[in-house]
């Protein structure tokens, strides 16, 4: 019977093993790296290959790459990549720990980008795994601008070595907020950004919402299986690490990998049309590092929401519309009755258990759902947006966290310390 990564390959007509060396027969993680004209490679490759040593053989690929339109500057970067991944193949490869390329020159401008590079190494990965029978072998997304703590690839094992039924997970990361390599703008504004991220991951889990996970590229790992099972990784040119944990996430083996760092870059980028890099470059293009985010009101909605809608399990219709009408204003301002009917109805209709409802349920209001009722109540005069320190200050009050200052370093450190020991 064919595995699950030899069916998952076989619809992946274009697939071509770019790797003619066998894998090791204890290969067990791959961590992969998508690499377009990086001044910072070699850091992250000399990160990787500080790293303890695991009980397994792991493997460090490197997807560079570049589109046809690339600049020239970019291509004569991408070919010094090229070099340093070859000189870490002689001079960082050691016992248990390897380094390879794949080159991907002169892309088509629709086929490119970071969601198809990762796509290309984390394919090759499965198909090494494949090779070797090893369908638990892990699949780590990092980037080429990242470094980690020396027990990233230790740690990244004894999770799923721990606990079998883990099939996914993100890394805790923290990207640095001070230091001499960035100004001072750019640390503050990276604060920000990072207090964004945590906060809007606190308040989807103080709304008690199933997805309530970080999303970072450079940060997340998942079994070759599991990889395949769920087609793979989107193409995407941007937010390919969220479309790609929101297909893993619902099947309820997803983890939090907490006891190790991954420590991504806060450099200016103009490669994406949103995410972290384009963030801290609309920050500095308009000289202004503040930040605004979703109010915390807008979560409390929601958590309202959830509770009741979750209780309707075998209501008739009069009841659904009764139930609507019960809900926040600030929630029937944006998602209209028919929506909602519509999706209560449906998941009613299909789920013999509670558990089959509540999933249903999820499936419509999921983390895409979730983004777009923030976004349209945020953009039609709903709610106005605030700087991130107030609402993040806000909500440690409601997680009983008294007397943090509203200064975005002391907010953030302690929103760190909430996730690392979470």
């Amino acid at each position: 019977m064919a595995s699950a990564i030899d069916i998952y390959l076989q619809r992946q007509r274009s697939f071509v093993p770019a790797l003619s060396a066998m894998p090791k027969a204890d290969l067990g993680i791959v961590v992969v790296i998508p690499c377009f004209a990086e001044p910072r490679l070699w850091q992250s490759l000399q990160a990787l290959a500080q790293c303890a040593a695991t009980p397994c053989h792991a493997e460090v690929l490197v997807v560079v790459n570049y589109p046809e339109l690339a600049t020239q500057q970019d291509i004569d970067l991408c070919h010094k990549n090229l070099g340093e991944v070859i000189r870490a193949e002689a001079e960082l490869s050691k016992p248990g720990l390897t380094f390879s390329c794949i080159k991907k020159f002169n892309l088509p401008d629709k086929n490119s980008g970071v969601g198809v590079a990762r796509k290309y190494g984390m394919d090759e990965a499965a198909y090494r795994f494949g090779q070797v029978n090893n369908p638990g072998g892990i699949v780590a997304c990092f980037d080429a601008d990242a470094t980690c703590d020396a027990h990233y690839l230790r740690e990244l094992h004894a999770l799923f070595t721990r606990n079998k039924r883990v099939e996914a997970c993100s890394v805790y990361y923290e990207h640095p907020i001070q230091g001499n390599d960035f100004s001072k703008e750019i640390y503050l504004g990276i604060a920000r950004y990072e207090l964004h991220l945590r906060y809007y991951n606190q308040a989807c889990k103080y709304a008690n919402l199933p997805y309530a996970y970080h999303t970072v590229g450079s940060s997340m790992a998942c079994t070759a299986e599991a990889y395949a099972r769920v087609g793979g990784m989107p193409k995407n040119k941007a937010g390919e690490d969220f479309y790609f944990l929101q297909k893993l996430i619902p099947n309820g083996h997803f983890a939090e990998l907490n006891t190790t760092r991954v420590i991504p870059s806060p450099r200016i980028s103009h490669r994406v049309p949103f995410g972290t890099g384009r963030a801290i470059q609309e920050m500095h293009e308009r000289d202004d590092f503040s930040l605004l985010t979703y109010r915390l009101p807008a979560f409390e909605v929601v958590k309202k929401m959830v509770e009741q809608s979750l209780q309707l399990f075998k209501a008739d219709e009069k009841q659904l519309a009764a139930a609507y009408s019960g809900l926040p204003k600030e929630f029937t301002q944006v998602i209209t009755v028919d929506e909602y009917l519509s999706a209560i109805m449906n998941a009613g209709q299909n789920a013999a258990t509670q558990t089959m409802f509540e999933r249903r349920f999820y499936a419509w209001f999921s983390a895409f759902r979730l983004m777009r009722y923030l976004n349209d109540a945020h953009a039609s005069g709903v709610y106005a947006k605030t700087p991130v320190e107030q609402e993040a200050a806000e909500l440690l009050q409601k997680l009983g966290c008294f007397g943090v200052l509203p200064d975005v370093f002391q907010l953030l450190n302690t929103y760190r310390r909430i996730e690392r020991i979470s």
